[in-house]
């Protein structure tokens, strides 16, 4: 298969799935990945910052952690999924904080579309700080070396 074909199919099987879903893509490739080229945190140490950076209701991350793993809900992805669904009906309640006003009322509208509220703040948080920073230089010699990869 030639990459040209196998790169639309791709694409096209990508697109139809997002279609499916009518959800905001959220990939995680590997924190590996965003970790080395970006300085971006890991998905235990996002789930962390929203925490520390919401402040009252959320609680800590380690309390989530416990929680989760007390009701027995760790399964082969680790307890992140879990955690992340139990954590976004305590960022809703803080929603009506005076520190996030600003912030919901900017993103009201895909509040109001049902789009998760929690994922979106994540979202802002990625994209506000999303620059390649680290390891350049490997980064530049990767993308020249696969220039004929897909994707």
């Amino acid at each position: 298969m030639a990459t040209t074909e196998f790169n639309e199919k791709v694409h096209d099987a990508v697109l139809s799935a997002l279609k499916r879903t009518n959800r905001i893509p959220y990939l995680f490739v590997g924190s590996g990945i965003s970790r080395r080229y970006m300085g971006t945190e890991n998905w235990n140490d996002l789930l962390e910052w929203v925490c520390n950076i919401v402040g009252t209701p959320m609680r800590k991350y380690a309390i989530y952690k416990q929680m989760i793993q007390a009701a027995g809900y760790d399964n082969e992805l680790g307890p992140n999924p879990a955690i992340a669904s139990r954590m976004e009906i305590d960022f809703l309640n803080a929603l009506e904080n005076n520190s996030l006003t600003e912030w919901t009322e900017k993103r009201s509208s895909d509040i109001y579309d049902n789009v998760p509220a929690m994922k979106l703040f994540i979202a802002d948080h990625l994209r506000n700080d999303f620059s390649t920073r680290l390891m350049t230089n490997e980064l530049k010699l990767k993308k020249s070396t696969t220039s004929s990869a897909p994707g």
